[in-house]
Parts: C-alpha cells; structure tokens; sequence
C-alpha cells in the first residue's frame, strides 16, 4: 500500500487525495484523462530578467512539493536543476500569448517523467505588440488554488519592496446549531452527496456535451484539446456597487460570489439561447461544482484541502434579478450546512478506493453537472514579481466539463472559461455575454455600469430580514431599480474561497 514504508529522504506524507492525484492513469500529470496541471498566466510590461527568474526558481524550491517528487506516497527531494523547470519561447501579439497558453494548457509537464518536481515556468516573450507572460504550471496534486496563493504571496513583493505577509486561509463560524440540528444537518449533507455521482442529469445547454456523451460518462480523448476563453478585464468595484445596491435593495447581504455566478448564469442561458434556439431553457435543471476550501495556517505544507460542493445555477430564471436572488439563496444554503464537510469525507473515501472506481466516481459526477465554478480573492494592490510589476493574470485549468476560474487582483477582476470547442458552438460568445449580464445587472440596480471608482462601505443590512435567509426572494419583482453608495470590501463565507 502506498505510503506504509517513507522512501530514503521522503520528508512528507501525501494527504490521500495528494497521492490520488499523483497516481492518474497516465502519470504523471494526467488524472481521468485530465492533464491536472493548473496553469497560470501572469502579465508584464516588460519581463524580469534571467537572474531573477533563476531566483523564482529556486523560491518555488523553498515549498516541499515543488521541490520534491511524489514516491510512494511520500514527498522525496530532489536536487535544484532549472533545466527541468525554466523553459523559453516566443509569441508575436497577446493573441499569440493566448494561443500558446490553450496548446500548453493540455500538455503534460515537459520533465515530471524524468522524476523532477511536477512545476515548470515558461518565460514566453512576445515579439509582437502588447504585453509579456511568465507561463507557470503546477500539478495538481501539489496544491490547491489556495495553496498557491501561498507561493504567490512568497514569490511576490509589494510596489515598495516589501515581502506580502504569508497567506492564509479562515471561514466564517457556521451559525450555532443544537447536537441534534447538527447530526440531522450532517446526515443531509452525507446522504446529498452520496446521491450526486448517481443522481440526475443537467438539463442540456449549449456547453454541455451531448446527453448520450454525459450518460456514458464525460472523458478527456486522447490528444484532446480545450479552448481558454478570456473574459474581458473588469471592474470589482462596480461588482462591489452592484453587490451593495443589490443588499440594500431587501436587506440582505450579498456578495461579490453571488453577483459573479448570477451574471454567469446569465451568459450561459443568453448563450444558449443565441447558439441553440431549440434548447429548453425555462425552468432548466443547471447545477455547478463549487470548490469549497478548508482553513490552513500562514505557510502550511502546499497541498489539496478542498472539496466540492453543488450549487443551484439559475440558468432556468427568466431575470437577472431573479438569477441574484437565486445565487445568494444557493450560496447561503451552502454557508450554513454542513455539506462541505460531509463531501471531504466521501472525497478521502473515495481517494482510498482503487483508482479506476474512483476516477469513475469522478466521471459519474462531472457528467451530471454543468461547469465547475472557482473564485478567488487575489492581492487587492499592485505586486512586484522578479522585479516586474505584474499587470495582469489568469487562471486556468481543463476539466472534464467547461470550468470558470476568476481572480481579482489590484481592483480588476481576471476571468476565464476553460471550454471543450468541439462541443461548445462559438465560445466566445460567453465572454462578451458575460459583460452584457453584468451590464444589465447593474442598470437593474440603478447602478451606472461604466463607473469603475472606489466604493463607500456598505452600511449594515437592514434587520427585519436575517442576513443570509435563503428563504426569502432577495429581490421581489415589485422591487424598483435602487442606487446604493454602499458596497464592503471583500466577503468570504462559509469555506468558499471567494469574495
């Protein structure tokens, strides 16, 4: 059994979904045919030169896992060689940088077969007009989305010099519950998601894969492709505006997440609507995979210590109004039970079962709902790396289903849908419809949708409603257009590593 005996120099144990990860049918990289190598692209004016980039090698060296190979079920060092991680190449215009980001997306990683430590850093110039890109790639099984913000806050500096304080990662206490209401909870939770890999289906949308595809089960072909689909850069303080006018509108207090998934909602039902007239949208079944992150300290171990819950997608609601209130009733339900919990037992099970009946697990889920959907708060200021201001980033990763990755950095909010083009009729569609919903949702709510200046702190919601009562609609259709000048900084909940 993986892991009873530490190979010579092992330094640390694999968490069982680690080694899960490590251990894809194709190793090393690639899990349910999946290459499971998060990507990201970070953006300069100008690059940091080769000295520097030689040091933000050796400073993902100070990790564990990025300086260890997985063996056996352990992490075991292996000398520096920036050989195997620092790679160069050249793309004329940001159209090109994007280009050679999707062909890399879906390569395994050029030197984890030689038994290097699963990461490599690709300085990409662009010889053309635009900006330049340091490509950078981790396995997965090396950590989470959160976990590397760990290496971001490490590996970066403020604008004045200074280092970024070490991240860490808290939730939100749940609301308190009696022994009985939290067994009764917990149940709910476990019984919920040992349904879903058996469950029913996602009703069929124009991102969805054929139906007969999804009851077979979804997988990655060999030599497959997917197609990173940029949304354009925004605003989060206008999300902010939106997010405080919505909460003032009933007194409830939405979120940054709740707007960003409602106006997502929306691009996927305009999309469908636009690429395939004959789906039924109304009504529709929709349902994403949300990864919910678990608190860790300042500087813990990289790792995986997440998990994902479902959340209601209100594709099928006719308004962006009702798509708000539909989101932050989903999210709330999630903030306060104890799904998320429930779902990292199933998931450690799961990791421990033999791999193909726990890749098929994975299959079985994926082909039942329709996107995965991340956010995640990134630095609120201008970092510095290598000695560059980063101007810009994105997030990618090709999933088994279309996946939606946002970060915000320095005010801006950075998105991406990572789609499967020979299923998905003109994704790029989903882009600028993303832009127009969120555009709609802020004329709804008497907001001006070009004002991106900062916002005033949101006032506290008015009491005769509890904050997060998912029972109640967030917004009635009586409700006129109302302007607030009161959005909060950013709000993370119940375990949900977003805003």
């Amino acid at each position: 059994m993986s892991g009873c005996c530490a190979p010579k120099g092992a330094t640390r144990k694999l968490s069982g979904y680690d080694n899960f990860l490590a251990k894809g049918p194709n190793s090393p990289s690639v899990a349910n045919g999946v290459p499971s190598v998060i990507s990201a692209m970070l953006y300069f004016d100008e690059l940091p030169d080769d000295a520097s980039i030689t040091q933000l090698a050796q400073e993902f060296y100070s990790f564990d896992a990025l300086s260890s190979r997985p063996q056996s079920g352990w992490w075991v060092p292996q000398p520096f060689n920036r050989d195997h991680h620092v790679h160069a190449a050249q793309a004329e215009g940001e159209a090109g940088l994007l280009a050679f980001a999707t062909q890399k997306l879906c390569e395994p990683l050029k030197h984890s077969a030689d038994g290097a430590p699963r990461w490599e850093l690709w300085v990409v110039t662009n010889t053309g007009a635009g900006r330049q890109m340091l490509f950078v790639r981790v396995d997965h099984c090396c950590a989470d989305g959160i976990a590397l913000v760990q290496v971001l806050n490490r590996i970066a500096r403020r604008a004045d010099g200074r280092p970024l304080a070490p991240a860490s990662y808290t939730r939100p206490p749940r609301p308190k519950q009696s022994a009985g209401a939290a067994c009764c909870d917990a149940l709910a939770g476990l019984g919920k998601n040992l349904a879903l890999p058996v469950g029913g289906y996602d009703a069929q949308l124009a991102i969805s894969a054929p139906a007969a595809a999804r009851k077979a089960g979804v997988a990655y072909p060999p030599g497959g492709r997917r197609k990173i689909v940029v949304v354009p850069e925004h605003s989060l303080n206008l999300l902010k505006r939106i997010k405080n006018a919505a909460s003032a509108a009933e007194g409830a207090a939405v979120s940054i997440n709740d707007v960003v998934f409602a106006a997502a909602a929306g691009a996927i039902r305009r999309h469908t609507h636009q690429t395939a007239a004959e789906a039924a949208v109304d009504g529709a079944r929709v349902h994403a995979l949300v990864p919910v992150a678990f608190p860790r300290a300042a500087d813990a171990p990289l790792t995986n210590k997440w998990t994902f819950v479902q959340a209601a997608m209100p594709v099928g609601l006719r308004t962006p109004a009702e798509r708000l209130s539909a989101s932050h009733a989903a999210f709330a339900k999630i903030k306060g039970s104890l799904d998320a919990p429930m779902a990292a037992l199933l998931v450690a099970a799961n990791a421990k079962l033999p791999q193909a009946i726990g890749q098929q697990v994975g299959r079985d889920l994926f082909s039942r709902h329709s996107i995965v959907f991340s956010n995640v708060p990134g630095p609120a200021e201008p970092i510095v790396i290598g000695g560059k201001t980063l101007v810009g980033l994105q997030a990618a990763y090709p999933n088994l289903i279309p996946q939606l990755i946002c970060v915000s950095y320095n005010q801006r909010m950075h998105m991406n849908i990572v789609v499967d083009e020979t299923i998905v009729p003109q994704p790029e569609l989903l882009a600028s419809l993303y832009i127009d919903e969120l555009r709609a949702l802020a004329v709804r709510f008497g907001v001006d949708p070009d004002d991106a200046s900062p916002a005033p702190p949101r006032p506290p919601p008015a009491a005769a409603t509890p904050p997060d009562d998912p029972s109640r609609p967030l917004i009635s259709a009586q409700t006129p257009p109302t302007t607030s000048t009161s959005p909060s900084a950013r709000r993370g909940g119940g375990g949900i590593a977003m805003h």
